[in-house]
């Protein structure tokens, strides 16, 4: 197959600028919010607001809980931390048993 570069000044440098407006269609942008009145109501069912409520209730609290940091440096500090490996390892292997991954 041969190239006949005499054509290539006939192609249009960006065909997309020849489409017709009328081709392309727009997405529906208002100007303005929709009024309160007159748009769709939405019902939220029992489930979804107790999961609502929930989430602005776990908002509020804090990442760590800072007393039970302090009491396990307190117990560190003074020896009374004690590690059971028995009781680790049965949660390990418990966790990787019930793991879904």
């Amino acid at each position: 197959m041969e190239i006949d570069n005499d054509n290539k000044s006939k192609c249009p440098s960006n065909p997309v600028s020849h489409v017709p407006d009328r081709a392309v269609k727009k997405p529906h942008r208002p100007d303005h919010p929709a009024d309160p009145q007159t748009a769709d109501p939405v019902h939220l069912s029992s489930h979804a607001k107790t999961y609502q409520d929930a989430r602005k209730k776990l908002s509020t609290l804090p990442d760590v809980d800072a007393d039970s940091v302090r009491e396990i440096r307190e117990r560190l500090a003074s020896g009374r931390y004690r590690v059971d490996p028995e009781q680790i390892a049965e949660k390990m292997i418990k966790d990787a048993l019930t793991n879904d991954d």
